[in-house]
């Protein structure tokens, strides 16, 4: 059930079994549950690991230095989330990831990902990347004009 589920992911897609298998051997998948309230990652925290929701609800929020809470996205079953932090490595979260409704979230380590050097999974968390970028580029640009007119 769970190798199905992953073959249905962006990441893992074009992905036969056999090769899936060896890839999730690999990257040594560290699953984790988290009840609803408690914080996943922190916002100012450095991460090195990509999640992907198995089950639940999870928000990514945004404190400002008043400590209101500005929610900045909401990740289902299937989301990922941290990836482009996790690339980067050393650049804090502006965001927290916090936990809506318990979840179970499966971590990959993106330096494994990088170390396997799969052509497929490069391409894929590339286009996963791109896709967020455009999103939020889109989410900024509905944003940003001064009034409601130009909106």
């Amino acid at each position: 059930m769970e190798m199905e589920f992953y073959r249905n992911l962006p990441l893992f897609k074009e992905m036969g079994a056999p090769e899936l298998r060896d890839v999730l051997a690999h990257l040594q998948v560290e699953k984790r549950h988290y009840l609803k309230g408690e914080t996943i990652f922190h916002q100012g925290e450095c991460i090195h690991q990509i999640g992907l929701v198995v089950e639940g609800i999870v928000k990514g929020v945004n404190y400002d230095l008043m400590g209101h809470a500005n929610v900045i996205a909401r990740m289902e079953r299937g989301d990922f989330f941290g990836e482009s932090y996790a690339l980067i490595g050393h650049v804090p979260m502006v965001v927290s990831i916090e936990v809506l409704k318990d979840c179970e979230i499966h971590f990959f380590d993106v330096q494994a990902i990088l170390a396997l050097n799969n052509e497929k999974l490069n391409r894929h968390l590339i286009n996963i990347l791109a896709t967020k970028n455009i999103y939020l580029t889109r989410k900024l640009n509905a944003i940003t004009p001064k009034s409601i007119r130009d909106r």
